[in-house]
Order: structure tokens, then sequence, then C-alpha cells
């Protein structure tokens, strides 16, 4: 089996197992993708294939979430490819499905990628400075309010008017208090006035009309005097180098035997991690056949030219130099221990 790039791979399980059936098998799932179909191959979780005495159906499985690449020419996303049952197979062991893209033959040849035409460029224009006056204000009339004029004067006014009052002391006129026996003379009080402004209207208030004139301003004014220009300058054709690429083998698939979730012991899944770490891959030696083992496989078959499954595929194990067997045989209900 040789490996041609990073094939895209559709898992499918596929396990003899002689006269063990799948009574119990679980409906496939992300956790399980490998169901033991001996028995009960037109079940739906096994794929719905009619069974067989010695050909175990294979259950379709979804294929896992892949990176879409540019493809060297237009493909269909569904392709048709042949590919033959494994030979012999033994109860409680199970095969990847591995799909090989197509290979193509590539061919440099000089293609025009922008073909030759005139650029079109145009000429500065030419401006000048023109100073002229220029209308800021247009002349109008306005209507200006006159006040009302008045005259202002002043006069006297008697606020109190003269009086005489009783006063302490001796005077011509007196009178003695029955009472305390004080003296009080008669006195003269004089009139008091006030002062008073007065107007007096001497005009009305009014308007008066007043032109005002018109108000200039000298501002440099920019003028066009020789438009642009247009001007056309020829471009060469502009070459590159193109790699075409021609069909040179079309796509192919082949069956390759993997340890699985079904039949992988602790101690083998164990063996695996630790080869991996070996080779600098970090995953945790728990046993698990789990995303964290799938990862780490991903990646090193990446790094090795390996088809890029994620699963323990034979020529995976032997390029970490663990053993294939011994796997876990599966029980009459098609569980592992």
């Amino acid at each position: 089996m040789t490996g041609i790039g990073n094939p895209s791979v559709v898992l499918i399980a596929l396990c003899a197992v002689g006269l063990v059936g799948c009574a119990t098998a679980p409906t496939p799932s992300v956790e399980n993708m490998y169901t033991y179909c001996a028995s009960h191959g037109t079940e739906p979780e096994c794929g719905g294939v009619r069974q067989a005495a010695a050909v175990i159906a294979p259950e379709p499985v979804a294929p896992a979430p892949q990176e879409v690449k540019s493809q060297p020419a237009k493909r269909e996303n569904t392709v048709a490819v042949s590919c033959p049952e494994p030979v012999g197979p033994q109860g409680g062991q199970c095969f990847t499905r591995v799909l090989f893209p197509a290979k193509f033959d590539e061919q440099k040849t000089q293609e025009i990628i922008r073909p030759a035409y005139d650029a079109v460029s145009y000429t500065e224009p030419v401006y000048e400075d023109v100073k002229e006056q220029v209308v800021v204000r247009e002349a109008y009339t306005r209507e200006i309010e006159l006040p009302a004029l008045y005259d202002t004067f002043y006069e006297q006014v008697m606020e109190k008017p003269a009086s005489k009052v009783w006063k302490k002391g001796r005077g011509v006129s007196e009178r003695v208090d029955p009472q305390t026996g004080d003296i009080y003379c008669l006195v003269d009080q004089p009139a008091v006035y006030k002062t008073v402004e007065k107007r007096e209207l001497k005009r009305p208030a009014g308007t008066r009309s007043e032109q005002v004139p018109a108000e200039y301003a000298t501002r440099t004014v920019r003028k066009l005097v020789t438009p642009p220009q247009e001007v056309r300058t020829p471009v060469p054709a502009e070459y590159a180098t193109m790699t075409k690429k021609t069909l040179a083998r079309g796509d192919s698939c082949e069956y390759v035997q993997v340890l699985c979730q079904d039949n992988a012991t602790q101690n083998k899944i164990r063996e695996v991690e630790k080869a991996l770490q070996a080779r600098g891959q970090k995953v945790q030696t728990d046993g698990l056949d789990d995303e964290d083992l799938a990862r780490a496989l991903r990646d090193y078959q990446t790094k090795q030219g390996l088809p890029v499954t994620g699963l323990m595929t034979a020529r995976t194990l032997e390029s970490l130099g663990v053993a294939l067997e011994p796997v876990q045989q599966p029980s009459a209900t098609g569980s592992t221990q």
C-alpha cells in the first residue's frame, strides 16, 4: 500500500465474526464508529445491506469534516470509486477504506494574463488668479424708529402746610400741663415743600427711512485657462508562466486494517500513545480511543506522509513500531472487555 499526498478518508467498519452476531450492537455515533453486523446486516444501523455467510456488510459512517482545498481542475463533489473488499477478514478486525485522490501531471506554459491596451491619462489643468469686485451685501432701505421727545421741568409743591404746635419752653403764649406741671409755649411750624419733576410731550414717537448702500469686497477668483488634455499611452500585453495539470491517474481506494474502539485493549492503546509521545506528539497515556489520540495520530500521519485518517492503521502502527496484534476479540453480544 502506498500513500499519495493526504488522501480523504471515509471510515467503514468491516467485521467478520463467524457465528457471533451483533443483536445488541450500538447505533453508530461519533464515539462508536464501528458496528459488528455479521447477523444484522439488513438493519438500518448496519447500513441496510443483505447479510451473506462469508461477506460482512460494511456500515456507512458519515465522513469526518474535511478542509476544502483548491483542486487543479473542476471535480464533482461525489466521486464513485470501486474499492475491493479486504481478503480473509478475521473476527474482531476493523478496516478503514482510504480514498486516494487523483494524481495530476504539471506542465508550464506562457499565457496572456492581461492583453495590450492604451492607458488613458490627463494633463493637469491650468488656472490663473483674477481679482474682482464682488457684492457682499445688496443696497437696501431700512426703517429707523424714533422715540417720543419730552421737555422736563421741576416745580415746588407744598407737601404740608404751616401750623402751630406746643413745645416745652416759655414764650408769648404759654400753658401749664395740669398732670406734670410742665410749661409749654405755642410756636409756629413752617410749611413743608417737595420738588416734583414734570414732563411735557414735545414730539410724538415715529419712524424714518434710511438708504443703506451696497457693500463690496475684493476677492481672488481662480479661472480655468487650459482644460485637461487626454493622453493615450500604449501598454504591452502581460504574460505569466501558468501551470496546467492533466489527470495522470484517477481516484482509487484501499481497505487497511486498524485498531479501533471495538477491538483494541487499553494496554494496546497505551502502547500506541507512548510510541506517539516518544516521537514528539502531545497525547495522554490514558488508554482511551478519543479525540486526543485521533488528533495526535492525524498530526503524526501528516508528518510521516501517511494516509491521514486519525485512526490506528496498520501502516501507522508499523511506523510507530507497534504490533497490530494481539487485538481484543468481541464477545457474543458484540461488546469489548
